[in-house]
């Protein structure tokens, strides 16, 4: 059997089925993991528990608080799914306050905000501005 395919039987099929949009985006560092690798626990921010790597390749919630969590390949980090998220135009993980203007195809800061480059709105801001 090839390295490569000891290499991804390390995750089900249905695992890798249901990945983040960051670790699909990242699916050359997922196939490389280990079994090892999968099952290394890491620290919630919230401080109720840990989670294995393996539970943190789709979105996890704190079994005592609920709060939504993810790993980032971006930041290589434990992030909360309600301050973070994943531009799969851009490939890179941004916080909540960022989005991605379709104007000029770039993430900008400030969800309320116009686009800092071309003075795009987001759909949030028409929302709130139609209000």
């Amino acid at each position: 059997m090839a390295k490569s395919e000891i290499e991804t039987q390390a995750l089900t099929s249905s695992e890798l089925s249901s990945l983040t949009p960051c670790a699909r985006q990242h699916m050359k560092q997922i196939k490389s993991l280990n079994t090892k690798q999968l099952a290394e626990e890491h620290e919630l921010s919230c401080g109720c528990t840990t989670a294995p790597l393996r539970d943190l390749l789709n979105f996890y919630a704190c079994p005592k608080c609920d709060e939504v969590y993810y790993y980032s390949f971006c930041w290589n980090a434990v992030v909360e799914n309600s301050h973070s998220w994943h531009c799969e135009k851009c490939r890179k993980c941004r916080e909540w306050r960022e989005w991605h203007c379709e104007k000029c195809n770039k993430c900008t800061y400030g969800v309320s905000l116009p686009c800092e480059r071309c003075g795009s709105m987001s759909e949030l801001a028409k929302l709130i501005g139609s209000e």
